[in-house]
Formats: C-alpha cells, sequence, structure tokens
C-alpha cells in the first residue's frame, strides 16, 4: 500500500505541475512541450488504474472503486468499469481471435483470415497496417475515450450514472483547461 500511496501522490504532483505550467505559460508555443510531459503523466496514471483493477493496490471492493474511478473516469477520461468488463474478457481469453476483445477485428487485423475479407480502404489498410501501426497509436487514447462514452451510453456497467458525470467532469475541466490556456492558433 506505501509503494501505491507514493505513486498516487506522484501522479498528481505531476498532473498538478503539468497543469500549473500550462496556467503559467498561457498563450505561449512552450505549451506544446508540455503535451510530452501530460502523455507521460496519463500513461502513469493509467498504469496505477490497471493495477487498481487487478485489485494490486486495494483488496476490499469500496477502496478499489474509489480508486478506479479516480484514475480512470476523473484523472484519464475513461470509464473505469468499461475498461474492467474489456481487460477481464481480455484475460479470460487472451488472444482467442474471437473472444478478445483487443484482437476483434477493427482498424488492425490479427489474422489472416481476418484480412482475408477485407476490400477497399479497409485491405488498404490491412495490407500496410504494420507501417501504420505506430501513426494509428497515436489514435489510440481517443480511440479509449470514445469506447468508453459509447459504452457507458447502453445498459450494462454498473454505477453508469456516477462514471458518466465524472467522465463529464474530466471532459469539462479538460476543455476548460485547453480554452483557458491555449490560443485558438
Amino acid at each position: 500500500p506505501g509503494f501505491y500511496a507514493v505513486l498516487l501522490i506522484a501522479n498528481l504532483i505531476g498532473l498538478g505541475g503539468v497543469v500549473t505550467a500550462m496556467v503559467l505559460l498561457r498563450n505561449s508555443w512552450w505549451l506544446m512541450l508540455l503535451a510530452v510531459a501530460l502523455a507521460i503523466v496519463s500513461a502513469q496514471i493509467g498504469f496505477l488504474g490497471h493495477d487498481v483493477g487487478h485489485h494490486q493496490v486495494a483488496r476490499k471492493q469500496v477502496p478499489t472503486m474509489l480508486l478506479g474511478l479516480l484514475n480512470a473516469n476523473v484523472l484519464n477520461g475513461l470509464s473505469y468499469g468499461w475498461w474492467i468488463d474489456k481487460h477481464n474478457a481480455h484475460h479470460a481469453h487472451p488472444n482467442d481471435l474471437e473472444e478478445d476483445p483487443d484482437v476483434l477485428p477493427g482498424i488492425l487485423v490479427f489474422d489472416a483470415a481476418q484480412a482475408s475479407a477485407r476490400k477497399g480502404a479497409a485491405g488498404w489498410l490491412t495490407r500496410h497496417q504494420a507501417s501504420l501501426f505506430f501513426p494509428l497509436l497515436l489514435l489510440e487514447a481517443l480511440n479509449l475515450h470514445v469506447s468508453s462514452v459509447r459504452a457507458l451510453l447502453k445498459p450494462g456497467i454498473r454505477s453508469r450514472t456516477t462514471e458518466l458525470t465524472l467522465l463529464g467532469v474530466h471532459f469539462c475541466g479538460y476543455v476548460v483547461l485547453l480554452l483557458s490556456t491555449m490560443t485558438w492558433l
């Protein structure tokens, strides 16, 4: 618990440092450099959220849920409940082409049978997915945010209203931060 407490505090300090720097450097091109720092802090928050989801941080359900909602919904803008369901399905059927949600066909495919049926733009993307992998990875955060919201708009996730509210807090705070510190240019 001590390690994770230090990690949570370090993540909050890192996030607070980035937000403070954004406020102090408002309307400056130096803000663009903070994108790298924010990406690192967000990844660290995500790693902590991953450990929370595996019950490595707290054993009891209530602290785990609160830490999960804090890390995923509030700090990273992802649905904790959606991610837990998706990640548990992945662990139940790792790399199973029909059951693992992480290897179902989408932008990328993971098997020759998945690729053979693709035509047109999807076929071109499939033929070039190795060289496009890292550029596409830049859009993965957006994909996770969109998938979270889409999942919460359908019934099935516990604490749906709470999660939608916390995502609203995250996205409103993010937009306010961007609009108050950056020019349109």
